[in-house]
């Protein structure tokens, strides 16, 4: 039986896996031909969340850095491709956003893997276990009409969206607002932002 998520509350970090800026203009392009047929606006910070914990104290930051940085030493650049897509009311933002599932390789599994690991060693609890039931996405669009009648079938399904090289480390603020905290690259080079 899978227990249901924790609620996203501030102080909860998640942990983003993001694509390179040069790889933006090619997202933007398969945003803009999703948002001709469904309308609403892209999402500007392009990513899927790997994983979301509560950070006990800001003081645990470098620890929680480091240990990923160590993790994820030996993982490689991650292709990110798209699976299907998905229309969902959104429950934390309160609007209609169309997402890409995406497809879930080995490669997604074992960093996924990797990044249970470094929060378990610390005594962090996961809030989305990487196994049965784990659906990451990447949001395309947010602000959809939920009356626009149109459906997504297969758009962009197999298509690399974008190669992964780091993660980034965002905390929920009160409002809805995320600080960046934190950039592990994969390769386990890491900046504290």
């Amino acid at each position: 039986m899978e227990r249901p998520l924790p609620v996203a509350r501030p102080g909860d970090v998640c942990i983003l896996v993001e694509p390179d800026v040069e790889e933006i203009p090619h997202l933007r392009h398969l945003q803009g031909e999703l948002q001709i047929s469904f309308g609403g606006r892209p999402q500007q910070r392009v990513h899927f969340t790997c994983q979301r914990f509560a950070l006990p104290s800001a003081s645990d930051l470098p620890q929680v850095v480091d240990q990923l940085r160590k993790n994820l030493s030996t993982v490689p650049p991650l292709t990110v491709r798209a699976g299907r897509l998905e229309l969902v009311e959104h429950p934390f933002w309160e609007f209609c956003v169309l997402r890409w599932d995406l497809h879930l390789s080995p490669a997604m599994y074992n960093l996924a893997g990797r990044v249970e690991a470094a929060l378990d060693t610390l005594g962090l609890p996961p809030h989305y276990p990487s196994g049965p039931g784990w659906r990451p996405h990447v949001t395309a669009l947010e602000a959809i009409p939920t009356s626009n009648g149109y459906h997504p079938n297969g758009h962009h399904k197999g298509q690399i969206l974008y190669r992964a090289r780091r993660i980034t480390l965002s905390q929920l603020q009160e409002g809805k607002r995320f600080e960046i905290l934190a950039e592990v690259k994969l390769r386990g080079e890491a900046v504290v932002v």
